[in-house]
């Protein structure tokens, strides 16, 4: 269905090429007739085939592959359907409201949490798998960190990307879509934290009852967790909390959305407090 909807795009994009290059000025409404022919096509299909996955991701295990797979295609159509969108300008307005397509977000917005589930899931995996290949790297002269540390604040940036991709339209989900994943980024920091804690615990560099033995390891393994750390704290900013929350403040009967989304950050950054105050006691 992806490809059958990526042709379809590619399509309409060509209907509007040509519709500028020689129907406009004949005026011959091409493009208008094209977009209304392949939305009939393609709207149904979606709407089945999405609320047929919907109903399946119910019956399978979140890690499972047939999960990651559904999840990873129907994100893949999402994307792609969104690309029509910026074509409504080139469409009459009374044409726009009547349009199935451009509402189709409604179709996918059961399948959200399940997309930032797996981004989660696929930034824990992939973290642990940069901490099986950890190099150390300089940044000055008395500053260095781990690959690990680049990799993890990368795999951060890879979900706020997510989030941008999504661009949600309505302000209630949003913001609930927007408190997950923002848990989903502080999580996948956490995890990384703490697996460096635990990989200087397994190695002996320090017991519950003894200290550290202080090597460039336990330094790197400090620099490590303060650099992943700051990358949360641009997260308010790179996900545009302020454009969510402002939207959601607009209607009626809404409070304390700011205080939950601060609560999460917060949280996270006690988290990583203790975590290095573990470490530094120790020494």
């Amino acid at each position: 269905l992806v490809d059958f909807a990526n042709a379809c795009v590619v399509e309409l994009f060509r209907a509007s090429r040509f519709d500028e290059l020689i129907f406009e000025k004949f005026n011959i409404g091409f493009f208008h007739i094209t977009f209304r022919e392949i939305e009939k096509l393609l709207s149904p299909i979606i709407e089945l085939r999405i609320k047929s996955a919907i109903k399946h991701l119910k019956l399978i295990p979140l890690k499972s592959d047939e999960f990651v797979q559904i999840a990873t295609a129907t994100f893949k159509l999402f994307l792609t359907i969104k690309e029509t969108f910026t074509l409504r300008d080139k469409l009459p307005k009374q044409l726009v409201d009547q349009i199935d397509l451009f509402n189709t977000h409604r179709v996918f917005k059961a399948l959200v949490m399940h997309w930032l589930t797996l981004t989660a899931q696929k930034a824990k995996n992939r973290i642990d798998r940069a901490l099986s290949l950890d190099k150390v790297e300089s940044l000055s002269d008395s500053v260095k960190h781990s690959s690990s540390a680049v990799d993890t604040a990368s795999l951060l940036q890879q979900m706020v990307v997510t989030w941008k991709q999504l661009d949600w339209p309505e302000p209630e989900l949003a913001y609930s879509f927007l408190i997950q994943l923002t848990n989903h980024i502080c999580g996948s920091a956490k995890h990384y934290a703490d697996r460096v804690h635990d990989h200087l615990r397994r190695n002996a560099y320090y017991d519950d009852e003894g200290q550290f033995d202080v090597t460039e390891q336990l330094c790197i393994s400090i620099y490590n967790v303060e650099y992943v750390r700051s990358t949360l704290q641009m997260l308010p900013v790179e996900l545009n909390w302020e454009s969510t929350l402002n939207a959601l403040e607009r209607l009626p009967g809404v409070g304390q959305s700011r205080t939950a989304l601060r609560t999460v950050l917060r949280s996270t950054d006690e988290d990583f407090d203790n975590n290095i105050a573990i470490i530094v006691q120790k020494i």
